[in-house]
């Protein structure tokens, strides 16, 4: 009697436990495992579809704001250099970064002249398909001709173009800052191949200096390559560069000059207003730039 109470409820689970599943068996998702996977797909969809059209509402409500209040005047060259002087650091090269769709030629060339009333002696304008580039002579060089009428006057002002930066800009008593002397700035207009272009140059004429005897190879280090850049183009490194667009991303620019360069996002406004530039850079020296230390 004990013996079949034992084999009856035994038999099935016998038969249970020795059942051997199959490797498709084995590998296939269960359906509650793949709901679970559809969903979380779902999710973050609809999170980034949310965070982009919150974006874009705000983005569109700040320009018919901007739109639609009054737009102050610039104030005269003696109030604008002394605010330059005002500030706790300057830098010695401004960068323009454009990632926008549209260019606003009016913005740049006030760019250009407001950093030449603060004292700024190197402006570089990156555009990375080279529209800048393309476009100075019809476009910009018409707009800093009456932008520096207006700003100006009668005040000797003189803005060189250049094409890559590789000319040297003004000397350091080319422009006095106090509204009565001689303003000069350089602008170098740049696109995506000058940054590139520079470093293979430099990688150039290190090598050749190593082929022919004048250089050991073990000597060569960032240092020596950063100082061959500098050498090459006669421009300082851009301490701030101002990043006008909403892309986040600095598209190719400079890629080594940048490595100590602190980039502001300048507001969608356009034209962007002159308090706009002045609190870029009185937020630029109020920053502590510790070199890696």
């Amino acid at each position: 009697m004990s013996m079949s109470l034992m084999r009856g409820p035994c038999i099935p689970m016998l038969i249970k436990m020795d059942h051997s599943y199959s490797a498709a068996e084995l590998a296939e998702p269960k359906p509650n495992s793949r709901m679970k996977q559809l969903l979380y797909s779902l999710l973050l969809k609809l999170l980034h579809l949310l965070f982009t059209c919150a974006e874009l509402v705000y983005g569109a409500v700040q320009r018919l704001m901007w739109q639609f209040s009054r737009v102050p005047v610039t104030p005269p060259l003696a109030d604008i250099c002394a605010n330059g002087r005002q500030l706790a650091k300057r830098p010695e090269h401004l960068g323009v970064i454009l990632v926008e769709k549209d260019i606003c030629w009016q913005t740049l060339a006030d760019i250009i002249l407001w950093s030449t009333a603060y004292g700024i002696h190197y402006v570089s304008l990156y555009d990375r398909s080279g529209r800048v580039r393309a476009g100075a002579e019809q476009q910009l060089r018409p707009h800093l001709e009456r932008r520096r009428r207006a700003l100006f006057g009668a005040v000797p002002c003189t803005v060189s173009l250049v094409e890559g930066g590789a000319e040297p800009g003004p000397t350091a008593n080319g422009h006095s800052g106090d509204g009565g002397g001689q303003y000069h700035v350089s602008v170098a207009l740049l696109w995506e191949p000058d940054g590139v272009g520079d470093m293979v140059a430099a990688a150039r004429r290190l090598c050749s200096e190593v082929a022919s005897g004048a250089r050991r190879a073990d000597s060569i280090d960032r240092h020596m390559f950063g100082e061959q850049l500098r050498a090459a183009a006669a421009w300082p490194d851009p301490a701030l560069a101002i990043k006008l667009g909403p892309v986040r991303a600095l598209l190719g620019y400079l890629p080594w000059q940048l490595r100590l360069t602190e980039v502001l996002d300048a507001p969608p406004r356009r034209p962007l207003l002159y308090r706009d530039f002045h609190r870029l850079l009185t937020a630029y020296g109020g920053i502590q730039q510790r070199m890696g230390t």
